[in-house]
């Protein structure tokens, strides 16, 4: 789909007629005037895009009720603790979440008894825009003009001194309401942003640890596990079992190398962990916001993804610890396809541009 206007064919398009051709702004008028003796003919307004764009990023009401909402969909988190002697400890506190999902999915309106959930799970860097995702994905459910997004994910700030702040706490767990009720229900899993500071929720969210189910956890070298090594090493491991789809988001093209190393270290660790997991998950990398414009990787092409392995083909070669996850035991070496291959049913690379951003920037392409 062309993203110029019909008519100069040099302009973005940024108005569609009702005979579903599309128009830069001089170019609609000329086309309505000259249309308009025939019926059928008339601008679709695109503030919709807009609309729902704003819905998405938007709030609802003050930050602090915000995250005491949101903290009813915390599913699992690390929780430190210490005793009278100032000794920590750390557990892994996995709330009734998923249960009473699924529960209340089995309860839905005609809802079949035999149900299948199915999680699709988004991890990354801070500020990468997952909790943004998932809350489009709720929005477009049902009509965005009128959807109540109180059951999905906080967006992360945009300006501001909460704009250096990670916003997801541990891992959120949020319903499909396209699905929920149906035989293959989706959950959504939010995990807390990596690289990032404490996040703005832990100074909203105290009440999920106290009814949860605890299960201690340390370093090898017996010390407690902190928020950080949580985030980078136990929340990716863990959905990496429990997911049917993995989505690792980022902003940046040129951490490609960094980030299929993360993956594929997190995959074989969680691999090696699963017990009787016969499918293995699909892997979408979603290039988010990237200060980055190409055409060509718009829609569901293979370009992007052809474009990431070609990136990342050479690291076997270059990096010590890519070379040693492709090393075979009859000493050949893989190829990065098949080396993700090992761990991801499929891999997918889908670019989102950034909102704003040059010619497609827009709500309408976003």
């Amino acid at each position: 789909e062309s993203l110029y206007c019909s008519e100069c064919e040099e302009q973005p398009w940024s108005s569609k007629c009702s005979c579903n051709d599309r128009f830069c702004d001089p170019c609609v008028e000329s086309h309505l005037t000259e249309k308009r003796v025939r019926q059928g003919h008339s601008k679709v307004d695109t503030r919709t895009a807009d609309n729902a764009w704003n819905l998405v990023t938007g709030a609802f009401g003050p930050a602090a009720d915000l995250f005491k909402q949101d903290e009813l969909a915390k599913w699992f988190g690390i929780y430190t603790n210490k005793n009278k002697k100032s000794q920590r400890s750390s557990q892994i506190v996995e709330t009734s979440r998923f249960v009473d999902l699924a529960h209340e999915s089995l309860s839905h309106t005609k809802s079949p008894q035999r149900q299948y959930p199915s999680i699709c799970s988004f991890i990354g860097d801070t500020g990468s825009g997952k909790s943004t995702l998932i809350r489009f994905l709720i929005a477009r459910s049902e009509n965005a003009q009128a959807k109540n997004l109180s059951e999905a994910p906080m967006a992360g700030a945009t300006g501001g001194a909460a704009a250096t702040l990670s916003t997801t706490g541990e891992v959120n767990l949020y319903k499909d309401p396209k699905s929920f009720g149906k035989t293959t229900p989706i959950f959504y899993a939010d995990c807390e942003g990596m690289m990032g500071t404490e996040p703005v929720a832990a100074q909203h969210q105290h009440e999920w640890t106290k009814n949860g189910r605890r299960y201690p956890v340390e370093t090898p070298n017996g010390e407690p596990v902190d928020r950080r090594m949580a985030v980078m090493t136990i929340y990716p491991r863990f959905l990496y079992m429990f997911s049917d789809v993995v989505c690792y988001v980022t902003r940046n093209q040129k951490t490609w190398a960094d980030s299929a190393l993360k993956l594929l270290e997190w995959s074989n660790v969680g691999a090696e962990n699963s017990i009787n997991k016969n499918v293995l998950p699909a892997l979408i990398i979603i290039l988010n916001a990237p200060s980055l414009e190409e055409e060509t990787w718009l829609g569901d092409g293979p370009e992007p993804t052809d474009a990431f392995f070609n990136v990342i083909e050479g690291e076997i070669s270059a990096s010590s610890k890519f070379a040693t996850l492709a090393r075979m035991g009859d000493g050949e070496t893989m190829s990065m396809k098949q080396l993700f291959a090992r761990s991801f049913s499929s891999v997918y690379v889908h670019y989102i541009p950034l909102y704003g951003y040059k010619k497609l920037g827009t709500a309408q392409r976003i």
